[in-house]
């Protein structure tokens, strides 16, 4: 195995000849081509050799787990304590080593993802290490007592209790995360008090299952009924996922979640939303879609696309009643609530330049009958350059559950600057 001293002094000789032939005479263009491709050749040996290290590395890591799944009771029912503690001293010495080629993969460029996942099974195998010594120490302790029925119910309990550390290890990945914000309403006319109340008001559980599977659920306040009821559940499944190629990842998530019609559902929660309030434009349109079903993503270097399948695009809306307004002679508007059966949508987003996305998106509400009564379109923008970000959208909603057809659209534009991190203007 070559130390990480002895990795650097190839370099740093490299370093000196350099040095020394630009000390004497200047070198001819030919020689100092030469001399780049030797640098070439050399930082490709030294990531070749990295990675050859790396997979040394994984082979002892298989050939431990390989080790600790052969361990079983020898005579009188106990394992030889010295097995253990070898087996402790090679994983000491393979975290080292994992550390000290982490080092090196970074100056040579390597991605990180392999020692994070190599670092994770190091755990494991420690996780794995210290149960197996420990129902050593519980068997040995029965036999000593001389209770082989006890011992032998130990040993019928193993498979229960890595079931139980599992659970434990799995509620330890669970992240815990809220927020809470609190508004004041003044009011300068008499009939009307000034009050305090919450703005927003959430609690999200999040934990990932294993490298394909995670689960996030948001639990969030009701201002209106003052209850705290589920404004999350999802479960996402990544079927694939790459850092290079044409496509980079491809996505299924099911339960609960804002559905992706446009740009704003990003920033549903208090703590995105530069804002205090939503735009105008989404208000009176899909208003914070928050519904249940399914979506299927794509994501690659040209963009982005979104299919879903939800319950139904709830909202309501104010239409003119023609006939009473003709009878009274003023205005008067009638509420309807749409709730349609089914409805289903997809958004599709182009990324021309790091920073600049173009998308546009389409949403459709179907009644028991299979009909369409609820249209929505968009289109939107967004840019974004050092601390500098802009984004709008144009929404066309259409609904027609009525004699008389409802139709909205509007837009907005919306730029904020970001001062160091702690303060912004928008």
């Amino acid at each position: 195995m070559t130390s990480r001293t002895g990795r650097r002094v190839i370099p740093m000789v490299l370093a000196v000849l350099v040095l020394a032939a630009f000390a004497t005479t200047p070198a001819p263009a030919q020689d100092f081509q030469a001399l780049l491709k030797a640098v070439d050749k050399l930082e490709a040996n030294l990531k070749k050799m990295v990675e050859q290290e790396s997979t040394a590395r994984q082979q002892q890591i298989a050939a431990l787990q390989q080790k600790i799944g052969g361990l079983t009771p020898g005579a009188g029912g106990t394992i030889d304590n010295t097995a253990i503690e070898e087996l402790q001293k090679e994983i000491i010495q393979l975290k080292l080593d994992l550390k000290n080629l982490g080092f090196e993969s970074e100056t040579a460029g390597i991605e990180n993802e392999r020692w994070e996942r190599i670092t994770s099974d190091i755990h494991q195998l420690k996780s794995e290490n210290m149960y197996l010594r420990t129902a050593i120490e519980n068997s040995q302790s029965r036999m000593v007592a001389g209770d082989e029925a006890a011992y032998e119910t130990g040993l019928a309990m193993l498979p229960a209790m890595a079931t139980d550390e599992s659970a434990e290890n799995a509620l330890a990945g669970i992240e815990l995360s809220g927020f809470f914000d609190a508004l004041g309403t003044w009011q300068s006319s008499e009939d009307d008090k000034t009050e305090f109340g919450f703005g927003q008001a959430e609690i999200d559980l999040e934990s990932e299952l294993s490298d394909r599977v995670a689960v996030a659920v948001a639990v969030a306040y009701n201002p209106d009924d003052g209850i705290f009821e589920l404004g999350a559940a999802e479960l996402g499944f990544n079927l694939y996922g790459a850092n290079e190629g044409f496509l980079t990842s491809v996505d299924v998530t099911a339960g609960q979640f804002d559905v992706p019609f446009g740009v704003d559902y990003h920033v549903v929660a208090s703590p995105d939303r530069k804002l205090v309030t939503c735009p105008l434009a989404v208000a009176y349109t899909h208003d914070d879609w928050n519904d249940y079903g399914v979506q299927f993503g794509l994501e690659c270097g040209a963009g982005n696309w979104v299919v879903y399948v939800v319950n139904g695009f709830e909202s309501s809306a104010e239409i003119l009643d023609e006939v009473a307004t003709l009878a009274l002679g003023e205005d008067v508007y009638e509420e309807i609530d749409t709730s349609p059966a089914n409805a289903f949508g997809t958004r599709l987003g182009g990324t021309p330049i790091d920073g600049l996305e173009f998308g546009t998106s389409f949403a459709s509400g179907l009644n028991h009958s299979g009909e369409s009564e609820m249209l929505l379109w968009g289109a939107d923008v967004q840019w974004s350059m050092f601390n500098f970000e802009v984004k709008g959208e144009w929404i066309y909603h259409s609904l027609n559950r009525s004699l008389a057809e409802s139709n909205n659209r509007g837009w907005y534009l919306q730029g904020a600057y970001d001062i160091l991190g702690r303060a912004f203007v928008v």
